[in-house]
């Protein structure tokens, strides 16, 4: 959203329709395993000391990497990645200002829907992933966790 002028506003966005059973209008299971499994994620960070949640995390051996699930990542409140088993190279790196196709940072996005309790983020990270569905729930005021699921092509 973008104030247009002195009384209007003027934005856009993309419809999720698909993304719901047209028959029983309950989310598709993709998004109920998304969002399952976050919160499975959110669960066990919060019963965990940091350094171990985030270690699981980021082996790509562990429950949170596995090839059935999305992967979970973790990002700090301002905007450092903590954990990601698909980009360990950025791990350390505040990527606050790393922008997407629409000119949006998924990562300050995600970190202001994380503080307000969580929810969905559309977005296109710049790693060139294509557009994704993200699933983000804050874990404490310091940080915060994800998953994304791909759209098909």
């Amino acid at each position: 959203m973008k104030k247009a002028g002195d009384d209007w506003w003027i934005g856009s966005g993309v419809y999720l329709a698909n993304l719901v059973d047209p028959k029983t209008g309950k989310p598709l299971p993709v998004i109920s395993d998304l969002t399952g499994f976050v919160k499975e994620a959110q669960a066990y960070a919060q019963s965990m000391a940091k350094d171990v949640a985030l270690s699981d995390f980021r082996d790509p051996a562990s429950e949170f990497a596995d090839t059935t699930h999305p992967p979970i990542y973790a990002f700090s409140q301002d905007g450092v990645l903590l954990a990601d088993t698909t980009h360990p190279d950025a791990e350390g790196t505040d990527l606050s200002d790393s922008v997407g196709d629409y000119g949006v940072s998924y990562v300050t996005e995600g970190a202001k829907m994380a503080g307000n309790g969580g929810g969905f983020l559309i977005s296109t990270p710049p790693q060139g992933e294509g557009q994704r569905l993200d699933y983000v729930l804050p874990v404490d005021d310091e940080w915060w966790i994800g998953g994304p699921v791909y759209r098909s092509p």
